[in-house]
């Protein structure tokens, strides 16, 4: 005697290709989400030498202060990772909730216009190292934006994509010291 059922219509067989399938799939994603990491990392290598330069530029300037400087080094040092797009990811809703609280503040300091292009740069670089993680993010962003740009303007969305990067910066900075 077999130690399953056996149905005229096959079930155990069905039953038996379906793990069969899901870990083909799953292996065709894993390879396919590794050739879209490779190929946006290729596609964004300009992008990531150009921040890398320009951020240079800007933490030898004498203009930016002391905050500004560590803005700069902490893109520069995170524009590879995928946790920032992960965390902001995480962190937007509840800037969002705080913004519907709080209201508009008079503007940051991060409104130059030079930390703005460093932020777009750094914002594509990361997203390019967490796609996924990118496109919750922009999704985020543009629903936000929409709400921002009828409120205050491109400013106000560039603002809010800057102050979700230096919280960010400040909190991993700070968890970075503690372990140190």
């Amino acid at each position: 005697m077999l130690p399953y059922p056996i149905c005229a219509t096959g079930t155990v067989q069905s039953l038996m290709t379906v793990p069969l399938t899901l870990t083909i799939i799953f292996v065709l994603y894993i390879c396919g989400y590794g050739w879209v990491l490779r190929r946006l990392a290729d596609e964004v290598q300009p992008v990531r030498l150009q921040l890398a330069e320009f951020g240079e530029s800007l933490l030898v300037q004498e203009s930016l202060d002391r905050m500004q400087r560590l803005y700069v080094t902490w893109c520069l040092d995170h524009a590879f990772s995928p946790w920032p797009m992960a965390i902001a990811s995480l962190i937007t809703p509840f800037l969002a909730i705080k913004l519907a609280i709080v209201g508009l503040r008079k503007p940051s300091h991060y409104d130059d216009s030079r930390l703005a292009k460093l932020t777009w740069m750094f914002l594509l670089s990361t997203f390019a190292a967490n796609p996924v993680f990118g496109i919750v993010y922009s999704l985020e962003l543009l629903c936000l934006g929409l709400i921002l740009l009828i409120r205050g303007g491109i400013p106000l969305v560039l603002r809010m994509a800057a102050t979700t990067v230096r919280i960010e910066s400040v909190s991993l900075s700070h968890a970075m010291r503690q372990h140190t």
